[in-house]
């Protein structure tokens, strides 16, 4: 059975390391409640998920989808190693034009069509 490691590191260490990058904002807190306060017309390009459960999948799955410009990326970890995320990406695509994609580093992604 897989078990994650425990990598951790604080907000400010984090927000520290990608200072010199543009464009790359945070929102602290759990989601979707984080996502309060974001414009609803907000679109994205990039979405890297790194949730490891099924209804949090799920839920960011129903957030971004429709949020996410064509040719835009959602990018998922832990979808060959957690059954709850290969359950939610099983379930979102049903009946979408998108398809899954699996990466061979455990990771799978889809392209917004």
């Amino acid at each position: 059975m897989y078990k994650p490691l425990p990598f951790r590191c604080s907000y400010e260490s984090l927000s520290g390391y990608l200072e010199g990058f543009e464009n790359v904002q945070f929102y602290k807190g759990y989601f979707p409640d984080s996502t309060a306060g974001l414009a609803s017309d907000r679109r994205f390009c990039f979405v890297h998920l790194d949730v490891g459960l099924y209804k949090s999948t799920l839920d960011c799955l129903e957030y971004f989808y429709p949020k996410m410009q064509p040719g835009g990326i959602m990018l998922s970890h832990d979808y060959s190693i957690l059954e709850g995320v290969r359950q939610a990406f099983t379930k979102f695509l049903s009946g979408k034009p998108e398809y899954l994609i699996e990466l061979p580093t455990t990771q799978c992604m889809v392209i917004k069509r």
